[in-house]
């Protein structure tokens, strides 16, 4: 069972993809789409959604596309996840079981998670990306 969503996975991807190919200008969705084998309309919701939340920038017209925001290493792992979270509509009625057991229990575990994530960065991903290309 993953523990993370297949839009944030694909999230995750995307940021890399614009970190190890957008240096000295953006890239645009399409660039993306090919190497991530996902529909541009897709990825076009997910890439809008981190401008939005200041992970990436975004620029329109023949010099357009998307960069990143700040420095790889500075992005990390878990600012991107969280970014692709939805809001939840409403408050659903709780149990007691769900409100003093199941919720916090899974609340630290999500602590956890979410301090590993936060140690990982874009540029940690980039790094082996790279590495892993002068192999091949």
């Amino acid at each position: 069972m993953p523990f993370l969503s297949r839009k944030q996975i694909l999230a995750i991807a995307a940021v890399i993809e614009i970190a190890l190919n957008a240096r000295d200008r953006p890239i645009f969705a399409r660039f993306i789409t090919l190497h991530q084998k996902v529909p541009k309309r897709h990825l076009e919701r997910i890439l809008q959604r981190l401008v939005h939340k200041g992970i990436l920038t975004s620029g329109l017209g023949a010099h357009g596309g998307y960069q990143l925001a700040r420095e790889p290493d500075l992005i990390t792992v878990d600012e991107i996840v969280r970014s692709m979270i939805e809001e939840e509509a409403g408050d659903t009625p709780q149990s007691i079981i769900e409100r003093e057991i199941v919720i916090p229990a899974l609340r630290d575990s999500e602590t956890m998670f979410s301090e590993a994530l936060r140690r990982l960065t874009i540029g940690d991903f980039a790094h082996a990306a790279q590495a892993e290309r002068r192999r091949e």
